[in-house]
């Protein structure tokens, strides 16, 4: 099986310094112009205007990466809601797939995230966490960072389970809560309205887990509710809960108008209408919205991939994953796919994009004052984004070069990279590795040979902004989870 990750392990290419020199930086005041950042070790050393001291550059292990405008410099992406891709599913997945699937995801611009596990039989969902359990005591640093868990089931409401299986939901009880929740479950999705006792809320908020509302029928005084015993926001907004007409309100309308209640959604141009993204941004306010991929083991695969998910057969069709009901199960595409998304539909700005994707995740996990943001002190957690296109170039975490593009790097138009000012060696990157499929899971796509781009680099380059994208063509109707 090819690496999908050639460059974590070339230790050559991690240095104890890491210069990146002139190019455009997302920083916390926001964006700036011709600044170096200097990744020293795991965390940021500064960030500034001034050129790197010649006396840092006679030091021995120094990266030296000169940019330009062309170049920008993010934060990384944070998914608090991805059940898998690539062939892995976080459900059942063994622990060296789920590794190499962390291993592949700093290619799409994700340095952290939440693994989400959906509903399945109770021992299966704790078997389910307890390899993650394992997965993190290994204390294997070379893939993107695992905050915790975040449980999306089983205390869903069955007339909106999507692709959950009906049989596998069940109502609170405190026992089977105990044994699901396990040390690292940070976040649970669940449905209000079966919580009638608040057993389950009030549990999780004596734990300090995040609850979120999600395959819900609430009504505004549910929700209401559910706020005073601790559900603090809505999981992917819109989907998976009645909506509502210029006569008739639903919980999706209640979600967005209660402003003590965040909001995770899901831009793949499948599951909510722009327009109906642009309206939510709008009234609910970017501090209050979080950006998820809700990415599902065929994630990346491309069209005509087909396997297993959440016990049913899944077909990705037209860039959507659609199970035998005919509904939607999941996205197949990651977090860079839907950063591009909402740029190119004139929807939020780059500084807006990163603060739902990066900045408003990690203050709901409450890690902001070490992870998210490219400053001193920081965790140097970081990626290099071509910025005409929007495409990843290059992706640390902690401090490590997990991530880059061996067609893009070394080229006329893209950084060459020195180490150290004695040998002044140029980069010379491997060639480019295959996008493998990680598991045995049925999935029965032939692996791409280049990484897969969510809706596909040639789309996201040949649509034009604020335009309607296909899955919204008026001859198309599909049931939403």
């Amino acid at each position: 099986m090819n690496s999908l990750n050639p460059i974590a392990e070339q230790t050559p290419f991690n240095r104890k310094h890491t210069l990146l020199t002139d190019a455009l930086v997302l920083t916390p005041e926001g964006l700036k112009s011709k600044q170096t950042v200097h990744i020293k070790g795991a965390t940021v050393e500064a960030v500034t205007a001034a050129p790197p001291s010649n006396l840092l550059l006679r030091e021995d292990d120094v990266q030296l990466i000169p940019l330009n405008e062309n170049f920008l410099i993010t934060p990384g992406l944070i998914d608090i809601q991805i059940n898998g891709g690539l062939g892995c599913d976080f459900n059942t997945s063994s622990i060296p797939v789920i590794q190499q699937f962390l291993a592949a995801l700093p290619r799409f611009g994700v340095t952290g995230i939440l693994p989400t596990l959906i509903t399945a039989p109770h021992m299966d969902m704790v078997t389910a966490t307890n390899t993650f359990e394992e997965l993190l005591h290994l204390n294997r640093y070379s893939h993107a960072k695992v905050f915790g868990l975040h449980l999306e089931g089983p205390y869903l409401n069955t007339q909106k389970r999507g692709t959950h299986p009906a049989n596998a939901i069940t109502p609170p009880d405190l026992e089977t809560l105990q044994l699901l929740l396990s040390p690292q479950v940070k976040m649970m999705t669940l449905a209000p309205e079966c919580d009638t006792e608040f057993l389950a809320l009030d549990y999780l908020r004596q734990k300090g887990i995040i609850t979120f509302a999600g395959h819900t029928k609430a009504t505004a005084d549910q929700l209401k509710q559910a706020i005073v015993h601790g559900l603090s926001g809505m999981t992917h907004l819109f989907n998976a809960m009645d909506g509502f007409t210029h006569r008739e309100t639903g919980t999706a309308l209640h979600g967005l108008n209660m402003k003590a209640l965040k909001a995770s959604f899901i831009a793949d141009g499948y599951h909510v209408h722009p327009d109906m993204l642009r309206l939510t941004l709008e009234t609910k306010g970017i501090s209050n919205m979080l950006l998820v991929s809700d990415a599902m083991n065929l994630a990346g695969l491309g069209d005509g991939a087909k396997g297993f998910f959440a016990n049913q057969t899944i077909q990705v069709h037209d860039g959507r994953a659609i199970n035998q009901e005919g509904n939607l199960a999941g996205s197949t595409q990651f977090m860079d796919s839907m950063v591009r998304n909402l740029l190119n539909w004139n929807l939020a700005t780059v500084e807006e994009c990163f603060e739902m994707g990066t900045t408003n995740p990690a203050k709901l996990l409450g890690i902001e004052n070490t992870v998210g943001a490219i400053a001193a002190g920081y965790q140097a957690d970081i990626v290099l984004w071509h910025r005409p296109t929007m495409q990843v170039l290059a992706t640390w975490v902690g401090g490590q070069l997990l991530w880059c593009d061996p067609k893009l790097m070394g080229t006329a138009s893209t950084p060459a990279v020195h180490q150290s000012s004695v040998s002044q060696t140029a980069f010379s990157a491997p060639s480019t590795a295959n996008t493998t499929l990680l598991s045995q899971t049925g999935a029965e796509k032939t692996p791409a040979t280049t990484a897969p781009q969510g809706l596909g680099a040639s789309a996201v380059a040949s649509r034009t902004k604020g335009s309607l994208p296909k899955a919204f063509a008026p001859s198309q109707h599909i049931g939403l989870i």
